[in-house]
């Protein structure tokens, strides 16, 4: 059966929790759904979204933060990146870039594979907390100068992750109206493991 990927960001860790609770709720695998967030946010962030998703969820490090997941978004000792595993299971690489960048901007991601014929109940889930417009913050980004994903920049630390978002909070950024501007993207799914 020819599977999707849905996958979005969101502004921080709280409304994240919420998301995979809500998934949790609705009887979405726990293989189905990856979650990656920066080092910034510690250790103890880590362990709760851990706690969240299940006691069978696998750490990895990503070099900019962790992936914690049941199984969508596992990484092995030769794909130690998020960039090439987002690449590897079908993103295709300018998306996979801004995804990364917005990781090591603090960020975090889900990504939750479906059934392209029957995916409501997961959009449905992953839209209820606000995800952000990932083309938005890449527009705002180029308009400040980035140019695409380095992954020699370091990912902002928890001081950072803190004044971005004291400085978000200050700036009135364009609501996202869901009908014209996509939150959540969805990808076909490349099946890595056979």
């Amino acid at each position: 059966m020819d599977r999707s990927l849905l996958l979005t960001t969101y502004p921080n860790l709280e409304n994240t929790l919420i998301v995979l609770n809500t998934l949790q709720e609705e009887g979405i695998p726990l293989e189905k759904i990856g979650t990656a967030l920066a080092d910034g946010y510690g250790a103890q962030a880590v362990e709760y979204v851990k706690k969240t998703i299940g006691t069978a969820s696998v750490v990895s490090s990503v070099g900019l933060g962790h992936v914690i997941t049941g199984g969508i978004l596992t990484l092995t000792n030769s794909m130690p990146s998020l960039l090439q595993k987002l690449q590897q299971i079908g993103i295709p690489k300018i998306d996979a870039e801004a995804y990364a960048e917005s990781l090591r901007r603090g960020y975090v991601l889900v990504a939750v594979q479906v059934n392209p014929q029957n995916m409501s109940t997961e959009r449905r889930c992953l839209q209820s907390v606000s995800p952000i417009s990932i083309d938005q913050h890449v527009k705002k980004w180029r308009k400040n100068g980035w140019n695409g994903f380095d992954p020699m920049i370091d990912p902002y630390t928890s001081q950072e992750l803190h004044l971005r978002r004291q400085f978000e909070k200050r700036q009135t950024l364009k609501r996202v109206d869901s009908s014209s501007e996509t939150t959540i993207r969805e990808y076909p799914f490349v099946n890595i493991q056979g």
